[in-house]
């Protein structure tokens, strides 16, 4: 059953998920249809993505919780009857699925680049997932075949073919030199869109620029961070819209991964 649209539902977020996932300013800025639950049992709940996330969504559906937002989810894979949205730092954000209906102008032949500045810390697996959830978000489909082309301390190269049959270049460098961000290239023939996607930290927003025969131009600006935008699926899924499909997107991935880039699972 739906829950009134004038009731806020009430979300818990333990630690570090509260801060990693800015939750806090978040349900400040949803104050409508999100509250604290306080000592209330919560109908949403924020879960921080590392080891054991799946066991946590057990645990939070047994509690009565209604829905869950994942934080960076690691290569864990589970299936709940939770209604489950991923909270991904790049791949999330709001702009990325607009700038969907320009990628399609590529056409198929296209070549789609999907590179990742990191910090020298950050893991490959949680580089190269987020790699997999922007292809399928940008292009409307997944990863399907990959293979690891080059691999150091230092990042690597990945080619691979999304399952509509699109080539897909995958690389990652670790440095220290900027701040983390991606950038997105899809060059076709005749249309090439460009994404540069910062860190949320930076409060900058993406970029989009589709170029084609009539010149270049810069898609409107969406200033919404990935948290909010998140929170704002679950909401909209626990209030009786579309059931989110990225649990099952994030099996898929990872068993991609598996299957094809086991080196990169560290």
């Amino acid at each position: 059953m739906s829950a009134p649209l004038n009731t806020p539902l009430r979300v818990a977020a333990a630690e570090p998920a509260r801060t990693a996932g800015d939750v806090d300013a978040v349900l400040a800025s949803l104050p409508v249809s999100l509250s604290s639950a306080g000592d209330e049992t919560a109908n949403l709940v924020a879960i921080g993505g590392g080891t054991g996330w799946g066991s946590a969504l057990e645990r939070a559906r047994a509690g009565g919780a209604r829905g869950a937002v994942v934080l960076s989810p690691g290569p864990e894979t589970t299936r709940t009857d939770l209604l489950v949205v991923l909270d991904r730092e790049f791949a999330g954000r709001p702009g990325v699925n607009t700038a969907r209906a320009a990628v399609a102008e590529t056409g198929k032949d296209a070549l789609l680049e999907v590179r990742s500045t990191v910090a020298p810390a950050t893991k490959s697996v949680d580089v190269v997932l987020e790699q997999l959830a922007l292809v399928r978000a940008v292009s409307g489909s997944p990863v399907a075949n990959a293979r690891l082309v080059q691999g150091s301390t230092n990042g690597y190269v990945v080619r691979g073919q999304s399952a509509d049959g699109r080539e897909v270049l995958l690389t990652a460098e670790r440095t220290t030199a900027t701040a983390p961000q991606v950038t997105v290239r899809v060059i076709g023939a005749t249309c090439a869109v460009a994404m540069t996607i910062p860190q949320s930290l930076t409060a900058r927003p993406m970029n989009v620029v589709v170029t084609d025969s009539s010149g270049a131009r810069l898609l409107p600006t969406q200033w919404e961070t990935s948290h909010r935008a998140a929170w704002r699926r679950l909401r909209d899924a626990v209030t009786g819209g579309s059931v989110p499909t990225e649990l099952d997107d994030h099996v898929a991935d990872v068993s991609v991964l598996k299957s094809c880039l086991p080196a990169l699972l560290s």
